[in-house]
């Protein structure tokens, strides 16, 4: 079983990213007791993604902390999805992994 503490809600809010590669707005939100992240916009010049008011947009289904950071706990109680690695390294300022065929690439996610 995988240990984890309560909801996360210090990282309610909504995160600008901007990357060589890509831009992106995320909003870090509670939706149906657990804390997700959803879409709002992403632009990498080949796709661009408007969201759409729908869970189609979430993309992180359930946040938890694990070990100092957070995770997206949402594949279950025996095996964690860990596609995504949070670290708050300020108030406003995110440090995500994202693990892209199991390399890593870091991204900083400031809140607006």
């Amino acid at each position: 079983m995988i240990s984890c503490s309560q909801k996360p809600t210090e990282l309610v809010g909504v995160w600008e990213v901007r990357t060589p590669y890509h831009k992106a707005l995320y909003s870090i939100e509670e939706y149906k007791s657990n804390i997700v992240g959803r879409v709002l916009y992403y632009n990498d010049n080949t796709f661009t993604y408007r969201e759409s008011g729908t869970e189609k947009d979430i993309f992180l289904h359930e946040i938890k902390q694990k070990k100092g950071v957070y995770i997206d706990a949402s594949s279950g109680a025996t095996i964690t999805h860990q596609e995504y690695i949070i670290k708050q390294t300020h108030i406003d300022t995110l440090e995500v992994t994202k693990l892209i065929h199991n390399k890593p690439l870091k991204e900083l996610w400031i809140k607006q």
